[in-house]
C-alpha cells in the first residue's frame, strides 16, 4: 500500500504521546485553523508504536536528556514560540 501522510493534533501541554505506526517520519508542525497540528509520512502496512514528543516554550530551561529536535512553531500570531522534541521513554 505505500506510504501516506498522515495528521497528528498535538495538545499544548508539555508531555505527550502519539500512536503513530512504527518508523513515521515527522515532517513539520504548525498551527492549522487553532489547533497545533504535525504531519508525518506513515507506512500504513507498519505496526503501530506510542511516540513521545515534549513541547518546551522559549526561555524555558531544557533537561540534559531533552531529546531530539523536530520542530519549532508559533502560535497566537507569533507571540508564543514553542518547541518540539521527541523523547524516549
Amino acid at each position: 500500500m505505500g506510504k501516506r501522510i498522515f495528521k497528528y493534533e498535538l495538545d499544548l501541554q508539555q508531555k505527550q504521546g502519539i500512536m503513530m505506526p512504527a518508523g513515521a517520519e515527522v515532517l513539520s508542525v504548525q498551527p492549522q485553523m487553532g489547533q497545533l497540528c504535525m504531519w508525518a509520512a506513515v507506512d500504513v502496512e507498519a505496526p503501530p508504536e506510542l511516540r513521545h514528543f515534549v513541547l518546551y516554550a522559549t526561555g524555558e530551561e531544557l533537561p540534559a536528556d531533552h531529546g531530539r529536535f523536530v520542530a519549532t512553531v508559533q502560535g497566537a500570531g507569533g507571540a508564543l514560540v514553542f518547541h518540539l522534541f521527541e523523547v524516549q521513554q
